[in-house]
């Protein structure tokens, strides 16, 4: 059976530190994903998934507009944000999925620290499954500079990814 990424019910969030002061939140708004979720253990699947870098989005569209140009993403040049499952292992009470990400032109190793929800069925009786995974980055590892405003950098080092799926039985 396959399952589909539902870009309804879906969401890659972002959030990071601003001036040293406060957090800014915000989403990826188009994301595109392939999904290996058939086998009824988590260890045994896979994501396929790609970003639109200049989909990011925070609610301040100027900043947003910043945050994709040359000082930051760079959106012109690395116009996607992707990645690929390498494995999936089982923790204490968890999951970790382990694969490459590439980000700003580079590609690292990562680790998401994930749960399955598990599977339900709709008031439409369509079957779903859901999951969530959470990430810290270093935004310079990914050669993404930090800005500066006098002696304070705009942007944290650390960006936290907060993904959260819903996954649709393929009739």
């Amino acid at each position: 059976m396959a399952w589909e990424y539902d870009p309804n019910l879906s969401k890659v969030e972002w959030a990071v530190g601003y001036l040293g002061i406060a957090t800014i939140k915000g989403r990826f708004t188009k994301v595109q994903a392939r999904l290996n979720v058939d086998d009824p253990d988590p260890c045994n699947w896979s994501v396929d998934a790609t970003i639109d870098a200049a989909s990011l989005f925070s609610g301040h569209q100027a900043m947003d507009d910043h945050v994709r140009s040359s000082d930051f993403l760079d959106v012109d040049t690395f116009p996607t944000i992707a990645f690929k499952t390498a494995r999936v292992e089982r923790t204490a009470d968890a999951y970790r999925m382990i694969g490459s990400l590439t980000l700003h032109g580079v590609t690292r190793e990562v680790a998401l620290e994930g749960s399955y929800g598990g599977e339900a069925t709709d008031a439409r009786g369509r079957t779903k499954r859901g999951f969530s995974a959470r990430a810290t980055l270093r935004r310079s590892d990914f050669g993404i500079r930090s800005g500066m405003v006098g002696d304070r950098s705009v942007a944290g080092e650390e960006i936290r990814v907060s993904i959260d799926v819903v996954a649709n039985k393929a009739d």
